[in-house]
C-alpha cells in the first residue's frame, strides 16, 4: 500500500465527539457506510447519550480544518445478558453484572487510512470503559 502524501506531517490528536462534529460525523458516515442512520444516532453520539464516542483530529492540516474529525468510534455498554449474541459468547448467567463493549460504528477517511488510526480507536473505547468500569 502507498502511504498517504501529506503537505505537512500529520499530528493525529484524539478527543471526545461533542456537538459540534455533528455536521462533518453525519458527513463522513455517509461516505464510509452502506446505511443510512437517523438523525437520533448522531444526536445521541455528539451529545453522549448512552454512547461512548472518540474522535481524531489532525491538527496540522494546513486547510485551516485542524479539529474537523478524520475517524471516530462510536460504541454502547450493554448487559450481557440482554445482548444478542450471549449464546455465542458462552454466556454465564449466574454473572449479572457482566458488561460489554458493542463497536456501533467506526471510520477513518481515506487519505489517512493505514496509519494505525482505526487500531487506536478501537483500543482507546475498550480503555475507556475498562477505566471507569473494571
Amino acid at each position: 500500500m502507498v502511504a498517504p502524501k501529506f503537505s505537512t506531517k500529520p499530528k493525529i490528536c484524539y478527543r471526545p465527539i461533542r456537538p459540534s462534529d455533528l455536521e462533518t460525523l453525519e458527513h463522513i458516515h455517509a461516505k464510509l457506510f452502506p446505511i443510512r442512520y437517523e438523525p437520533s444516532f448522531f444526536h445521541d453520539v455528539v451529545n453522549g447519550c448512552d454512547i461512548v464516542s472518540w474522535g481524531v483530529v489532525d491538527s496540522n492540516r494546513p486547510d485551516g480544518r485542524c479539529d474537523e474529525l478524520i475517524g471516530f468510534v462510536t460504541a454502547r455498554v450493554v448487559v450481557a445478558k440482554e445482548s444478542e449474541i450471549v449464546d455465542l459468547l458462552g454466556y454465564d448467567s449466574s454473572k449479572s453484572d457482566q458488561t460489554l463493549v458493542y463497536i456501533l460504528t467506526l471510520g477513518v477517511v481515506d487519505a489517512y487510512r493505514n496509519l494505525g488510526i482505526g487500531t487506536i480507536l478501537y483500543l482507546t473505547s475498550i480503555l475507556d470503559f475498562c477505566t471507569y468500569n473494571c
